[in-house]
């Protein structure tokens, strides 16, 4: 191994009683910056970096990237086929609405059923109150009879 000399650090004691450090680099002649240039690209290459991903594994990663987005891509356009299972339970969730909508027309029909007849009711029941208290004797309730012809 060889240590190399970068800096120096000279540690001062102020009069209040503070330590300060002073840190100096050494300069560095001209074959140490050319070695320090040379070894910054060779650990800049993929193959010396920590993931481990030599650049031609690089590549078939960024081919398979741009390989999934083109299939991504086609799938937009694909229609989708519904299977059997899947169009059985649209039947039964169609026939769930048709049946609920089916019971409240039914209840509907029987509210307004049951509101006639309550109207027919009344007019009969006022009608017949009318004959009753007709004074005339003559009723408009069905035929009428005369005592001879019953």
């Amino acid at each position: 191994m060889n240590f190399v000399r970068a800096e120096t650090i000279v540690q001062e004691i102020t009069d209040d009683g503070k330590v300060r450090d002073i840190i100096t680099q050494v300069k560095k002649s001209e074959a140490e910056q050319e070695a320090e240039r040379r070894e910054q690209v060779l650990r800049s290459l993929p193959e010396f970096k920590r993931d481990g991903q030599s650049a031609a594994e690089q590549k078939a990663v960024e081919q398979a990237n741009e390989q999934q987005e083109k299939d991504e891509a086609a799938k937009e356009y694909n229609v989708h086929t519904i299977d059997e299972a899947e169009f059985e339970h649209y039947q039964q969730i169609e026939d769930a609405e048709r049946e609920k909508k089916r019971k409240l027309k039914s209840q509907e029909m029987r509210l307004l059923f049951d509101e006639e007849a309550v109207a027919m009711f009344a007019d009969e029941r006022k009608r017949l109150k009318e004959v009753r208290n007709d004074p005339s004797g003559t009723s408009s309730v069905g035929p009428s009879f005369s005592a001879k012809e019953r």
